[in-house]
């Protein structure tokens, strides 16, 4: 069932085969699906029926599941988690008389399997076990052997268990080992006392001795946590308590710190075995500080040496925020000596390595400002971040550098970040920094603001640890917080780099979750809440490059908000907000001492950088030596290219988008927003426009000699209350669409998006038919991750199917509130255990019906209520999914162990019929082929464009990309290299990679005799 191989000379051998009949009752299918202990019916006959002992059946399990781990099989690691846990708790349960060499057995399999946690394992019952075998005999060697090994396991992994128990199983295998000895850990904090190496008589078995110089405190505490055990006190002190607690505080002798010091040793003690006495020491503890007065600066250093011995420990006992006032009113009242100061310089050191609080961060702060002497305003803190990260060292080191005024501004301002709220900012915090920033001038801030978030944003991951991060917890809460500050100071370059954090930090981190989620959120908060234009131009253009439906959402309700408020609908506030980004007409130009730098845009709608000398207008590139000089200005012009690329993507897949919703706009509106736009006018200039007046209408595209229609004449009486629309092909006659395509490809028009040469997509009888549900895409097999992907990209919402039950639909969905209509794409999972991710992520999915649903009454639609331009647009992007992720399209599935049962699909999508698609990619060759100069070797024959090469002829198929090769249609494998550039053809639009990767491979087998990959050559020789 999984591979492992049972020689019949294992010692092992019927328990394995056992293994193996109970796997396969386990996967059979649609028979045990769900891995839990109430669903494992399979478990009980095989092990009832089991004449060998559980512990050689627990040794097989053990063997399948080191194999499993090897051969990374997730869901059958499930599986045998749970038949382990299952016989594990048998043994225990039957009382079974173990032998010292069985239960040794028993440890080591649950040690060697690494999976103890995740089956939920009862460590106790076991050192129980052990316990009894240790008073009838001495214990065995290999028992305790592996006792020691479990000692160790437990040590070094401090998460494995909850704390507590943790603690209380290494007592219980330190004290079984002998190996128990708490005083040793005492003597090592406290050198200067002798402690006994007996028991005494107090209530948690601590030593008390009359020789030792506390022991008349002792007794007093011993005497307090004596009536608390017999009460059974955790949190509440009755007044008997009280009484010996005020007696205990108040008394003379033994002194404040001598009661102190007793009862951090017996806290140390009872870390070990005796945790419920806690709460009442700490009861205790509070009482004898307020009772305790310094008298001197050595009473002071004393008690702050407890302290210090007490964060050593680990042992928070509330000592912190009381000994630090009373140092602090100390310090304000005598001064600081060197004595006190290095004293609370190793506080503040422990304090820094402690784990994370915010009272112990207020300490960290308090305590470095005392230290630093800004409470007499003698000197100014330094020191604001944990230097744990990059961003830590960044802004200590900034703020370093910085004038005296800034660093207390700014040291003000970090304090106050302290308590700007969890999951949105408190109004009081937002109100105080709104009051720092007008008194003390925004730009005292700004500019630190601005080198704080582009050190963010160009910050790399942190990866010297577990789980790579990019900020220090503490450290995202204080970036958190300062962007929420940040939204009263009113910058376009902050929100610029506001949005450019937000993108970063939404990034998904090894496809589990995103890098910084929370630090993201908040620059979406703060970008929304920004005055004027300039923060939703920075939320439009993340709508269109975050794809994350939670965060889509979010973005939409505040764009929506602020629709409502200035009174225009949502998607004109898009269209106001696109950022310029310094072009004029889609040109950017700056000049550079004796050069004038120029950004244009290529026939490619790619972005290009140039410099022309100013004298001889000669033009050079950017690495000429001559423009040696000009490093630090060139770094920036290509940043600047870089955003402007950037935005220009999101905005052609906003109009791509939108082509689905008609909009109509004035053409006064369009000409300012669109047309004369310096960024947008790279889209709208190449688009085929539809002018409507009145009830007639007529279509044309943009020419430096004004409007012309499809045949290239001037279009006359358009005026500023002229409608305009995206033209659409869907709407219009085939000879029409023929002739724009033809002017199209005949003007070498290379347009952004896909328009004129768009794939329509109209209902057919057989949908007619079926009324409610379409079948045109059913019965293919995708990649799931790659569905996944493209979808979101395409706004469609998708839950990843797996081995779990959680999920929420089976289907892809779609929906478009404007129109009431939500598209679904049923899917379901392939079933194949060896196809599966570390996530128990299904690899392949098999597709089912299209259906469609009224958003208002969620009642399903027949397909001819649809809108026509929503049924094209919909049908057309699940044809996009289906084409970019079939395992058809995918050349390499076979030799990546595709599964058997789907070759026939692979091989009828490699080179069966043509999707909508694929035949429009026909077309646009037949008109391309001629032109190349690679035209007398190819002609397109069928579903085919056939390369003629000097080796072999060559079929690539138009819509997987695959190859055969003549003359017995072996298959031909070539993986594209996505780092080379495409051959420089001329394309009448933008995005069709498999059009490109079909040139390419054209290219590379016209001339097969110049091929030098090996790997290629050695299929052609065949």
């Amino acid at each position: 069932m999984d591979n492992f191989h049972i020689s019949h000379l294992h010692y092992l051998q019927a328990e394995h085969q056992m293994l193996t009949k109970y796997l396969e009752k386990c996967f059979r299918p649609k028979e045990l699906k769900v891995y839990y202990r109430k669903d494992i019916e399979a478990y009980e006959p095989f092990v009832n029926n089991l004449e060998s002992s559980r512990i050689r059946l627990l040794h097989a399990c053990q063997e399948r599941l080191i194999f499993q781990l090897q051969q990374k099989r997730s869901k059958k690691i499930i599986c045998f988690i749970h038949f382990f846990r299952e016989l594990y708790e048998d043994l225990l349960d039957a009382g079974l008389p173990l032998s010292a060499n069985d239960l040794a057995g028993l440890i080591d399999a649950i040690l060697t399997s690494s999976l103890s946690r995740q089956a939920e394992l009862n460590f106790e019952r076991i050192l129980d076990l052990a316990s009894r075998h240790a008073a009838q005999e001495p214990l065995h060697g290999n028992l305790k052997e592996v006792l020691f090994k479990l000692l160790a396991t437990l040590e070094k992994a401090p998460d494995y268990y909850p704390q507590r128990q943790q603690r209380k199983l290494q007592v219980q295998l330190q004290k079984l080992l002998g190996t128990f000895n708490p005083i040793e850990k005492l003597r090592s904090l406290f050198p200067e006392w002798k402690f006994a190496r007996r028991p005494g008589k107090s209530v948690d078995h601590f030593p008390l001795l009359k020789s030792d110089p506390l022991n008349a405190a002792h007794v007093l505490i011993n005497e307090f946590l004596l009536l608390c055990e017999q009460k059974q006190i955790r949190h509440s002190i009755a007044n008997r308590e009280l009484s010996i607690i005020q007696k205990i505080s108040g008394s003379k002798e033994p002194s404040i710190e001598s009661i102190l010091e007793c009862l951090l040793i017996r806290a140390v003690w009872m870390e070990i075995s005796f945790f419920e006495h806690q709460k009442p020491l700490r009861s205790l503890l509070a009482h004898c500080l307020i009772q305790w007065h310094v008298e001197s600066e050595k009473s002071l250093l004393r008690i702050l040496t407890i302290a210090l011995r007490a964060e050593a420990s680990q042992i928070n006992l509330g000592l912190g925020n009381d000994i630090f006032q009373k140092i602090k009113s100390w310090a304000q009242a005598e001064g600081m000596t060197q004595q006190l100061r290095e004293a609370l310089s190793k506080y503040s050191a422990i304090l820094a390595n402690a784990p994370a609080s915010s009272q112990r961060r207020q300490l960290k702060q308090e305590t470095e400002l005392l230290l630093a002497g800004s409470l007499d305003g003698n000197n100014v803190i330094c020191y604001h971040m944990p230097e744990l990260d990059h961003l830590g060292k960044f802004v200590n080191e900034l703020l370093r550098h910085q004038k005296n005024s800034t660093r207390l501004l700014w040291s003000e301002l970090l304090q106050l970040c302290e308590n700007a709220g969890r999951s949105k900012p408190n109004v009081g915090f937002l109100r105080k920094c709104k009051k720092l920033f007008e008194q003390n001038g925004q730009q005292q801030f700004l500019d630190v603001f601005l080198k704080i978030l582009t050190q963010s944003t160009n910050m790399p991951l942190w990866k010297n640890s577990p789980e790579p991060y990019l900020f220090y917890p503490e450290n995202k809460e204080s970036l958190r917080a300062l962007i929420w500050a940040s939204q009263h100071l009113e910058d376009e370059q902050l929100q610029l780099l506001l949005a450019d954090l937000a993108e970063k930090c939404y990034r998904r981190m090894f496809g589990k979750k995103a890098i910084a989620a929370s630090v993201a959120n908040a620059a979406i908060y703060t970008l929304g809440q920004a005055k004027g234009l300039s923060g939703l131009t920075q939320l439009s253009r993340l709508k269109w490059r975050i794809k994350n439906h939670g965060v889509t959402r979010i973005i939409e309700k505040q764009l929506t908000a602020a629709a409502d408020i200035m009174g225009i609908s949502k998607l004109e506030i898009e269209d106001r907000s696109v950022p310029e980004l310094g072009l004029e007409i889609g040109r950017f130009s700056q000049v550079l001492k004796d050069f004038r730098a120029e950004l244009s845009f290529s026939e490619a709608n790619k972005i290009q950088l140039q410099f022309v000398e100013q004298q001889s207008e000669r033009v050079l590139e950017a690495r000429s030596k001559r423009l040696s000089k000009l490093r630090p200005e060139i770094k920036q012009l290509k940043k600047r290219a870089s955003t402007i690329q950037k935005n220009l993507q999101a905005q052609k897949e906003r109009l791509d988008r939108q082509l689905i919703l008609g909009r109509c706009w004035s053409f006064s509106f369009f000409q300012q927003y669109y047309l004369n736009h310096g960024l947008l006018c790279q889209i709208s200039r190449k688009m085929i426009l539809e002018f409507r007046r009145g009830s007639k209408s007529i279509s044309g595209i943009y020419s430096d000699k004004g409007f012309v229609d499809r045949k290239g004449k001037i279009i006359k009486g358009i005026n500023p209350k002229t409608e305009v629309t995206f033209w659409h092909p869907v709407f219009k006659k085939a000879s029409e669409v023929q002739e724009w395509q033809d002017y199209i490809e005949r003007q070498e028009i290379r347009q952004p998006i896909k328009q004129a040469h768009r794939e329509i997509y109209r209902l057919t009888n057989a949908e007619r038919s079926t009324g409610f549900y379409s079948n045109r895409m059913a019965a293919h097999i995708l990649r799931q991750h790659q569905f996944n992907s493209l979808g979101r990209n395409r706004g469609w919402r998708y839950s990843m199917m797996g081995n779990f039950d959680n999920r929420e639909s089976d289907a892809i969905s779609f929906e478009l509130p404007a129109a009431n209509i939500k598209a679904e794409y049923w899917v379901t999972e392939v079933d194949n255990t060896d196809h599966m991710d570390p996530n128990y992520l299904w690899h392949f999915i098999s597709t089912d019906q299209i259906r469609f649903t009224n958003l208002r009454s969620m009642q399903a639609m027949n397909l001819e209520e649809v809108p026509v331009l929503v049924f094209s647009e919909l049908m057309r992007d699940i044809d996009l999914l289906v084409a970019v992720s079939s395992i058809g399209n995918d050349p390499n599935w076979q030799d990546r162990g595709g599964i058997t049962e789907h070759q026939d699909y692979w091989q009828s999508f490699s080179f069966g019929e043509l999707s909508s698609t694929a035949r429009t990619r026909k077309k646009i060759l037949q008109n391309l082929i001629p032109k190349l100069r690679i035209a007398e070797k190819c002609k397109i024959v069928g579903r085919f464009l056939v390369v003629k090469g000097k080796a072999r002829i060559y079929k690539i198929h138009l819509g997987s990309t695959n190859i055969l090769m003549e003359p017995n249609n072996e298959y031909l494998c070539i993986v594209s290299d996505q780092s080379k550039k495409s051959p420089d053809v001329f394309l009448p639009f933008d995005g069709d990679a498999q059009l490109s990767l079909i040139l390419s491979k054209a290219f590379l087998l016209a001339n097969d005799d110049k091929i030098t990959d090996k790997t290629i050559l050695s299929q052609i020789a065949k």
